[in-house]
C-alpha cells in the first residue's frame, strides 16, 4: 500500500484519508482500526462514488436524468493491526470530479469532493482570475473574492489544496427590489446561489478560480463565504455592482 502512495498528499482528509494514483485508483486508508471502531457502525456503511465525467453522454444508462455515475461498496481489508484499506478501480471514461464519502440514516459521517484525473484546467478562468488579481480590488477572506464587472463574482486562492475547496461556498444575494426574488425567497429577503467548487471551479495544480454569476436585477448587497455542517468558516459583504 506504500508503494500506492508513497508521497502523495490525499485528495480528501477524513476518517478516510483518500488518494488518487497514476493507474487510476482511489486509495482509502482509515487509522480507525481498534476494535472499538471495527465493531463500529462506521466499517459498516457502504462508501459512496459520485462521479462527474467529462462527457455526460459517457454516463451509463440508469433511467435517470442524471450528471453523475453512482457506485457504492462495502468491500474493505485490512492491511495491518492499524489501518483498513479500500482500493477502488476507476471507470475508463474521462472524469472530470469527484465526490466521496459514508452517508448513515442520520446524514453524513464524512465527505469531501476533489477533480477527477482527466480535469483540464480552465485557463480563461485563470486568466481571468489574474487580470482581477492584477486589478486589485479583492474581498479578502480564505479566498479572494472578486466582482467581475456587474455579472459575476470570482474567487481565487494561491496556493490552494482540497482542504481550501472541500466546504461549500454561500452566495446570498439581496435584492434591491425584493419582488425580484422567486416566491418561496420573498419571506427570506435573499437569493440563494451555494455552490460547490467542483461545479464552478478549476485548478492549475497551485491555484484555484471559481465563479458564480449573479442575477440581472438590481443587487442591494450581497454576503459570501464558506460553510460546513458545524457553521461558516468564513464570509464577506460585498458592496453590489453599480446598475
Amino acid at each position: 500500500m506504500n508503494n500506492l502512495v508513497e508521497s502523495r498528499d490525499p485528495v480528501v482528509r477524513g476518517d478516510f484519508d483518500v488518494y488518487l494514483t497514476d493507474d487510476r485508483r482511489l486509495v482509502y486508508v482509515s487509522d480507525r482500526c481498534d476494535e472499538a471502531s471495527s465493531g463500529s457502525l462506521f466499517l459498516g456503511v457502504p462508501i459512496s462514488l459520485f462521479i462527474y465525467p467529462v462527457d455526460a453522454a459517457d454516463l451509463p444508462d440508469s433511467g435517470e436524468d442524471r450528471e453523475f455515475h453512482e457506485l457504492t461498496y462495502i468491500e474493505h481489508f485490512v492491511m495491518d493491526a492499524e489501518r483498513h484499506v479500500v482500493i477502488f478501480d476507476l471507470p475508463d471514461y474521462d472524469i472530470a470530479s469527484i465526490t466521496t464519502g459514508q452517508y448513515d440514516e442520520k446524514g453524513r459521517i464524512w465527505d469531501g469532493s476533489f477533480f477527477g484525473p482527466d480535469h483540464e484546467p480552465d485557463a480563461d478562468l485563470l486568466a481571468q482570475a489574474d487580470r482581477a488579481a492584477a486589478a486589485g480590488g479583492a474581498i479578502r477572506g480564505r479566498f479572494n473574492v472578486y466582482l467581475s464587472g456587474d455579472e459575476s463574482l470570482l474567487y481565487v486562492k494561491e496556493p490552494c489544496d482540497s482542504a481550501d475547496v472541500s466546504d461549500v461556498f454561500f452566495v446570498h444575494v439581496t435584492p434591491a427590489d425584493s419582488g425580484d426574488l422567486p416566491e418561496h425567497r420573498r419571506e427570506l429577503g435573499f437569493d440563494n446561489l451555494d455552490f460547490v467548487f467542483f461545479d464552478r471551479g478549476t485548478s492549475d495544480g497551485v491555484r484555484c478560480a471559481a465563479e458564480i454569476e449573479l442575477p440581472d436585477y438590481d443587487i442591494a448587497g450581497i454576503t459570501t463565504g464558506q460553510y460546513t455542517d458545524q457553521g461558516r468558516t468564513w464570509q464577506n459583504e460585498i458592496s453590489p455592482p453599480e446598475g
